[in-house]
């Protein structure tokens, strides 16, 4: 996008700076109550719309891939908008081998206090933009997996250097979001070794996830205006 701005107004390139996104960390920021409450599982959390195409049934199917599915949990927040895929995601839920739980609807703060109260946040999208809701995740201390989707391990390598996200390679696709069929069980393969390779990652730097607060970037914003 910096290209085409320069092009098209025909700005020098050392005059556009790019931003990048934020999180609000006075919501999405380490909840030391919530950390101290200690499980003996793996405790997995998923936000975003419950839809197959952010992954849902390539993630419930990989839960019985686990070694060990017993030692996980899985907690799903966000609503639906397609009741079929949504009865789907259901019936999937309830033949998984560990505990799946629908958390609905969160407002920020409570899905903040969900983040802190788990260990790991998962993201198997067949498509993202730049999600905001992975660098929610890492203020919150925990640790990531992502499918690796165009554009998002390039900015967070710049933004967040060594954040420890654990990178899934997706399935071919023939639209933009639309897997070949014949390609899920390999991703759910190489999902289900991501989720079991977690004990072995760091969670991100929280000084480094703390550069791109929306306090930070103002910061940053400020700065470039002044010179």
């Amino acid at each position: 996008q910096k290209v085409q701005i320069c092009q098209t107004f025909r700005v020098p390139e050392e005059k556009v700076h790019v931003m990048g996104t934020g999180y609000n960390s006075d919501v999405f920021s380490i909840d030391e109550a919530a950390k101290a409450q200690k499980s003996t599982k793996t405790r997995l959390v998923f936000a975003g719309k419950l839809s197959e195409k952010k992954g849902l049934f390539s993630l419930l199917r990989a839960l019985r891939l686990l070694r060990h599915p017993e030692k996980y949990e899985l907690a799903l927040a966000g609503g639906y908008g397609n009741a079929i895929e949504y009865a789907e995601i259901c019936r999937l839920a309830e033949a998984a081998p560990c505990q799946v739980t629908f958390l609905g609807k969160l407002s920020h703060p409570e899905l903040a206090r969900q983040m802190n109260a788990s260990d790991a946040f998962i993201l198997p999208s067949f498509y993202e933009g730049l999600p905001l809701v992975l660098i929610e995740a890492m203020a919150c201390g925990l640790k990531t997996v992502c499918t690796d989707l165009p554009g998002i391990r390039p900015w967070l390598d710049q933004a967040i250097p060594h954040c420890g996200t654990l990178f899934v390679e997706p399935p071919r696709m023939f639209n933009e979001d639309e897997p070949y069929p014949e390609d899920l069980e390999i991703f759910e393969q190489r999902l289900a070794e991501a989720i079991e390779s977690l004990k072995h990652r760091h969670s991100a730097d929280l000084n480094l996830v703390r550069r791109v607060s929306w306090s930070a970037l103002c910061e940053k914003l400020i700065s470039i205006w002044n010179e």
